[in-house]
């Protein structure tokens, strides 16, 4: 039987004038992974998701999602990104939130409300917190929110930039377990752009080191070797790695020394 990759990316490469931001990048995922994409700041990981959702256009090379171009797919992608801006002062209850983006997607009213509850209740949340307002909520739960969101029209891949960025480390941890639960429960294939190591070995089965190349692909504890950690991260970063969090022995996110900042800056994409 033939195997048909779910994601086909081929030669993808970004220029910014002179600047090579993504280089001839190839890959493929399979329908129902848990992917991260993993790199140092800088290195093209957004740019190189953007490219393949359709929002900024490549310089060259292929994007296919299950066959199809990425105009044709592009609906069916849930996306969240690292940072959500929006006035908390404006008042607008999360229920409204939600409705809003089911109205910009075009579904039908007398569905909303009962979309909107089921997806609440995916996420792990009381149908009661429709009725805060936006501003009012969490860390965790407006990540969770947005997760939701995402997920309101079956959608079948879900992409989310550093999704537990600016939550405390516990809020960290029952962000990443519930994408593994709605992976299992509904069958999405998940993209996870992350720099926290120990993110990759406690919850993905597949990563993609980035540094403008492709420098790995496969399982991590056999892509994430030392001549790939030193060309992403330098050796000291390696050494310290190697002693905090071995393959064999998966840090849970409460214990690890890579503590994540959400102020780091990207002009191109991280």
């Amino acid at each position: 039987m033939s195997h048909n990759p779910y994601i086909v990316v081929t030669n993808l490469s970004k220029n910014y004038g002179d600047v090579a931001v993504v280089d001839d990048v190839s890959f493929q995922i399979d329908r129902g992974e848990i992917v991260a994409v993993i790199g140092p700041n800088a290195a093209g990981k957004s740019t190189l998701v953007r490219m393949m959702m359709g929002l900024i256009p490549a310089t060259s090379g292929t994007v296919t999602i299950d066959g199809a171009s990425m105009k044709k797919y592009r609906t069916r992608i849930g996306y969240v990104p690292q940072r959500f801006n929006y006035n908390p002062r404006i008042p607008i209850t999360i229920q409204e939130f939600l409705q809003l983006s089911l109205h910009i997607a075009g579904a039908h009213e007398r569905e909303n409300i009962s979309t909107i509850k089921d997806r609440i209740r995916d996420v792990g949340l009381d149908s009661a917190v429709l009725e805060k307002q936006l501003g009012g909520v969490s860390g965790g739960q407006l990540q969770r929110i947005l997760i939701a969101r995402a997920l309101l029209t079956d959608k079948e891949l879900l992409i989310l930039d550093e999704p537990a960025a600016g939550i405390d480390i516990e809020g960290q941890q029952s962000v990443y377990e519930l994408l593994v639960r709605l992976n299992k429960s509904h069958g999405v294939t998940i993209i996870i752009i992350s720099h926290e190591l120990d993110v990759v070995f406690r919850y993905t089965k597949k990563v993609l080191c980035i540094n403008r190349k492709l420098l790995c692909k496969g399982r991590p504890e056999e892509a994430l070797n030392e001549e790939v950690m030193k060309k992403m991260y330098g050796l000291t970063h390696q050494a310290h790695y190697s002693h905090t969090c071995p393959p064999h022995e998966h840090s849970s996110p409460k214990n690890s020394s890579h503590k994540h900042t959400s102020n780091h800056t990207d002009e191109h994409g991280h």
